[in-house]
């Protein structure tokens, strides 16, 4: 017998999937290697780049974006928190272009 949740989409508290997605390359920063040094800017899966996005920088990776532009985040952050959100999910991350 197959489940009910099997076709559920799981949303996250913060309001995105925890699922990745099937038609490009993601990563799961918390379990996954850092990708090469050509990704050098990646969004949580389904947000926009202009609202949240994590750089790399010397030493790891920043947020940027209109949501933490002055709101006091962490400087640097290493790969593996890079997919977490304020509701403390870990999400898929995919490359975007900056």
């Amino acid at each position: 017998m197959m489940s009910i949740m099997a076709n559920c989409t799981c949303r996250c508290t913060c309001g995105l999937t925890f699922d990745p997605p099937e038609d490009q390359k993601w990563w799961q920063p918390a379990v996954d290697w850092e990708p090469s040094t050509e990704v050098r800017t990646v969004v949580r899966y389904g947000e926009p780049p202009t609202y949240r996005r994590a750089v790399r920088v010397d030493g790891g990776w920043m947020e940027r974006g209109v949501s933490v532009d002055g709101t006091g985040r962490p400087g640097v952050i290493p790969w593996e928190r890079v997919g977490h959100c304020w509701a403390g999910g870990t999400h898929p991350v995919v490359a975007v272009q900056a």
